[in-house]
């Protein structure tokens, strides 16, 4: 495959994604600069590997504005592709085609190889050949493809990457040995007591499991094909329309020290923001992200988060918030609960402790003893301190209190 010119500027009359093509039965002892170029059919293009077998047809055909020299040469063929040949989900290289190009002149080794290489013509061919299937393409045997269901549109990447467009399928009744409350073939979002089903769901996944990454894809332990898993998978978004998520389950309730849960959730749970913990998403349209790490960043303007029935943070270690102006927290009531600092190592007052200490601390003052003419006796009570100790315990606020 080509990549537009390369970096000896060979080249530059073919554009992005063109490849050298050679027939199966007529091009075998065809020299590589004698093949003819065919370009992607559309724009929703899988690349072909070297050695893939790939479709190719004639069509009308016309220049490239964005490709240097477009106007010199125009390929009137058009592939798409790759042949799905031994069904594997890195590649499809095919073994009946030769992964050796021609060589015509002993001058010129490197005419044998493609240009998108980019390497020196000076090269060996035996330093270029190591990777045949392409200099740069990372060839990984043991990537899982995914179980199909019925009607469903996945789009597999080379590397354990997927878009599966798909709906609930429970298993259809009047069968004995299924049960329609399970998804069929196990599929792990369509668990639903009231049997429903046809709710869409879209799957964005970006690579499996580590574990996966350790079988060999032909080896007697390795698994049929699997399913999607929000725990396991690396990258994943789940745009749902009230299925339960068998694998969000496990996701939230590792709660372990190397678990992916987070086990300081109760208060959230108690002020009735945890359902999720409990129905997984049932009868919820919901997006799920999960990672090893989440950025959201606003390069321009700002980030709003906006909860109708509440917005729930948590975390086993810090959650930190940071400003370079004000931060404005505004409640009817505003709640606090555990050890409430200021600054670095400040503590905060405890309101109703401080009422209890000023309020001793005036009764003290108004039962203090003075000397008079005819010795010690009590002092009168001072209207202005019993006026202050009747107001302190309007100095504590409460959410009835506010406007």
């Amino acid at each position: 495959m080509h990549f537009g010119e390369d970096a000896h500027g060979k080249n530059k009359d073919a554009g992005a994604g063109w490849v050298k093509f050679r027939r199966i039965k007529t091009d075998r002892s065809t020299p590589i600069e004698s093949l003819e170029w065919a370009k992607p059919i559309n724009w929703c293009t899988q690349y072909p590997v070297k050695t893939e077998v790939v479709m190719v047809i004639a069509a009308p055909t016309g220049p490239n504005p964005s490709a240097v020299a477009a106007d010199s040469k125009f390929p009137g063929f058009y592939y798409f592709g790759p042949i799905n040949h031994h069904e594997a989900i890195n590649h499809n290289a095919s073994p009946i085609v030769s992964d050796v190009d021609v060589i015509t002149k002993a001058t010129t080794k490197a005419l044998g190889y493609e240009e998108q290489a980019n390497s020196s013509p000076d090269t060996a061919p035996d330093e270029i050949n190591i990777n045949k299937h392409g200099i740069a393409f990372t060839s990984t045997p043991n990537i899982f493809p995914l179980q199909p269901l019925y009607g469903d549109n996945i789009m597999h990447g080379r590397w354990g990457n997927s878009i599966r467009f798909s709906c609930s399928q429970p298993n259809p009744e009047g069968f004995d040995e299924l049960d329609p409350t399970k998804g069929y073939l196990e599929n792990p979002w369509s668990d639903n007591e009231n049997n429903v089903g046809e709710d869409p769901i879209l799957i964005i996944r970006n690579g499996q499991s580590d574990e996966m990454r350790d079988i060999n894809l032909a080896g007697t332990t390795a698994p049929p094909p699997t399913f999607e898993n929000l725990k396991t998978d690396k990258s994943s978004i789940w745009m749902t329309d009230g299925q339960t998520i068998n694998s969000l389950n496990e996701l939230l309730n590792d709660t372990t020290e190397d678990g992916s849960g987070i086990a300081t959730t109760n208060v959230i749970k108690a002020n009735g923001l945890g359902n999720v913990f409990n129905d997984y998403g049932k009868a919820t349209p919901q997006v799920i992200i999960a990672s090893d790490r989440l950025i959201f960043t606003s390069k321009d303007d700002e980030i709003l988060l906006l909860g109708k029935n509440g917005i729930g943070l948590a975390a086993d270690n810090d959650i930190v918030i940071e400003s370079n102006d004000t931060i404005t927290i505004s409640a009817p009531v505003i709640e606090l609960v555990g050890e409430v600092k200021y600054g670095t190592g400040g503590k905060a007052i405890d309101g109703e402790k401080l009422i209890e200490l000023l309020e001793d601390l005036i009764d003290e003052v108004m039962g203090l003893s003075v000397i008079t003419a005819t010795g010690p006796g009590a002092a009168q009570p001072s209207p202005a301190l019993q006026g202050i100790k009747d107001k302190l315990d309007d100095a504590l606020s409460s959410g009835d209190d506010q406007a």
